[in-house]
């Protein structure tokens, strides 16, 4: 066969006219794709290839002895009948590294188009910014499939010669819109906005469409810190994933494998004499916590290198979760034999040998600072659940019997304020029914730990009998000072709101109007401006502000006062007269599973709500944090002030 070789001259390709052969010469890119891969799984491949970028061990390559909880994790999503994977984790235990390094992996061996989702604009381009690229570039193998042009690297997305990785973010639908992706990275989703647009659904389920062109190959990572039952990842795990894997270790002393989980049995520090815990901030900088081993022939207490041992021992692995707590079958071994779809992974904070045993044993002890305020400790309970037990919140109201609830009255008389100097003043809130009005004022103590004091609450029929009550009527201390009262919030809701406006506009600087909200508000509330009465466009004379209450915040407050002792800091105390059926209101309402407190059946709760108030009208005067003033000149003071603001009117 004659050869022409005017036909072939073309880069790449070069006759023999001796042998009338052609040699094919490939370029460096054409061999890198064509050259077969030698197939290696994640944990294994990203301690020779994958640096780190920050932190102590920046510029070396990623250590899997130093957090491998996260070896199995990748390695089982890389199993290709696994579909999706919920990783459920507190911050600082690795699950971004877990992510990125997975998916700068499949680059090199399973390539496909990328998309990061992260929950807003500003978090996802500092992701690729600071973190993606610099991973891609800082890496010798990944920084081979740069294309080097300016164009291929961007805020928005890196092209490499086998991918091209992307970011989007919740709240926009054009951001991830128009596009099909292998691998989808929805990053911290229990902060993601509910949905893209009022047109959309939810944006998980949303961002999940795109994967659709690959059916049989996609990979969809799902990772978050939890907050609450109703967030994204906790409904993850608990309703989308087939198998949930918790970590277990063996005892380097024993043996002994075991779940770490927190309780008083499982994690010790140092009581004084008194049989008290020490001071918490001593526990945690002398690094005093410590960790008992479950095997009762053992029990080591674990510092926290010995803890760090049992953690980064070959020996530990994921086992699957059972519902007693009973050790679950070995993460690869089930996956083997189920081939499940989907998959979650829980990782506690006392797994991680980035968090001290003696940080675990604080935090747990604010949660029981009596140094602290109600709300205060009701955050740091909230936070440790979510930020060292890696488990959603859940705040269920007990429901206490109406003699604990009596069991903290005092012995006051009703109507007669504590002594001694002890209360900052005097608040009230008023819950407008249809035909009546039912009031609570209280008072409230310095020393910001929000003591309460019931002084008088009840119900009356008319806005005459109300103005009696909150201004006419005195409350005396046993010393004969008189305490006004200082602001009161009252309810503007149902079908009076035109009458409570009035009432208000009235009596301007001694009451104002207010308005509950179940809903998500970010501060215990917020002020608005009202010019007309509603629906009439009749303007209300001077205009009035409107008190915009978070009211899941002060009842999730209420229920956490409720629980005290009665000689804690913080407490709330009755008066000697307070009868039954008042406390019954006070345990008329629970949360129910979305965590908004609803009303238990027909309960009365009028005394329940304008507590409530009560505690709004003390915040927005800062009672609590004022001075302690000398009696005589308090009283004083505080009759000028109510004069002037009940004779403005």
């Amino acid at each position: 066969m004659k050869i022409d070789a005017t036909r072939f001259l073309r880069k790449g390709v070069v006759v023999d006219p001796q042998n009338k052969k052609l040699r094919v010469k490939f370029s460096t890119f054409e061999r890198s794709v064509m050259r077969k891969v030698k197939f290696e799984f994640p944990s294994v491949w990203a301690q020779k290839h994958r640096k780190v970028i920050d932190g102590d061990f920046a510029g070396g390559f990623l250590n899997m002895a130093i957090t491998p909880h996260i070896a199995d994790v990748m390695d089982a999503a890389s199993y290709p009948f696994v579909r999706i994977i919920a990783v459920q984790a507190v911050a600082q235990t690795a699950k971004t590294t877990l992510v990125d390094t997975f998916l700068a992996w499949t680059t090199r061996f399973k390539s496909g188009r990328i998309l990061s989702v992260y929950p807003d604009e500003k978090t996802g381009k500092r992701a690729m910014k600071n973190r993606i690229q610099p991973m891609i570039a800082g890496s010798p193998q990944l920084a081979e499939m740069q294309t080097g042009s300016k164009d291929d690297k961007t805020d928005f997305h890196i092209q490499l010669t086998t991918a091209l990785w992307e970011i989007a973010w919740s709240g926009s639908a054009t951001s991830t819109a128009d596009r099909s992706v292998k691998y989808l990275d929805l990053q911290e989703v229990d902060k993601f906005q509910p949905t893209p647009n009022k047109a959309e659904g939810g944006m998980i389920e949303y961002a999940k469409l795109r994967t659709r062109a690959y059916p049989d190959s996609h990979k969809i990572f799902i990772t978050s810190s939890p907050s609450d039952e109703k967030g994204n990842i906790a409904v993850t795990l608990a309703k989308e994933t087939e198998a949930v894997f918790v970590r277990w270790v063996k005892c380097p002393v024993c043996g002994y494998e075991q779940l770490m989980r927190f309780s008083r049995e499982t994690f010790t520090w140092p009581k004084g004499d008194d049989g008290k815990s020490i001071d918490r901030k001593k526990i945690f900088s002398k690094k005093l916590g410590r960790y008992i081993c479950q095997n009762t022939d053992c029990a080591v207490k674990w510092t926290d290198d010995i803890r760090n041992i049992a953690v980064q021992q070959k020996n530990a692995t994921w086992r699957l979760r059972t519902k007693d707590g009973s050790k679950g079958e070995e993460v690869h071994s089930h996956l083997q034999r189920t081939r499940p779809r989907s998959i979650g992974f829980i990782v506690p904070s006392w797994i991680s040998p980035l968090v001290s045993l003696s940080e675990v044993c604080h935090d747990f002890l604010r949660c029981k600072d009596a140094t602290l305020s109600p709300e205060e400790r009701y955050t740091a309970l909230k936070d440790f659940k979510n930020k060292h037990e890696s488990a959603p919140w859940s705040w269920v109201q007990e429901q206490k019997p109406v003699k604990t609830i009596l069991s903290l009255r005092d012995e006051r008389p009703e109507g007669f304020v504590p002594g001694n100097n002890s209360i900052a003043g005097l608040v009230a809130g008023v819950d407008t029914q249809g035909k009546s009005f039912w009031f609570w004022i209280m008072g409230v103590g310095y020393g910001g730990v929000n003591d309460q004091r019931l002084i008088r609450c009840g119900e009356v029929t008319s806005f005459a009998a109300l103005e009696k009550v909150l201004w006419a009527d005195q409350y005396l201390d046993a010393d004969g000072y008189d305490y006004p009262v200082q602001m009161t919030m009252m309810d503007s809701g149902g079908n009076r709101t035109d009458a409570v406006y009035g009432f208000c506009a009235e009596h301007r600087g001694l009451i104002m109007p207010s308005k509950g909200s179940s809903g998500k508000m970010g501060q215990k509330f917020t002020i608005g401006n009202l010019e007309f009465f509603p629906g009439t466009g009749r303007p209300i004379p001077g205009g009035l502000q409107l008190i915009n209450v978070n009211t899941k915040y002060y009842k999730d407050a209420m229920a956490v006062k409720l629980g005290l002792e009665p000689n804690m800091p913080g407490a709330i105390r009755f008066h000697a007269e307070f009868p039954e059926g008042h406390a019954e209101h006070l345990l008329s309402e629970a949360r129910d599973k979305s965590g908004i407190w609803t009303q238990i059946g027909s309960r009365a709760n009028h005394l329940w709500d304008s507590w409530g108030l009560s505690w709004v009208a003390a915040d927005f005067e800062g009672l609590r944090y004022q001075e302690v003033k000398d009696r005589a000149l308090k009283e004083e003071e505080g009759e000028e002030v109510f004069r002037s603001k009940f004779m403005a009117r």
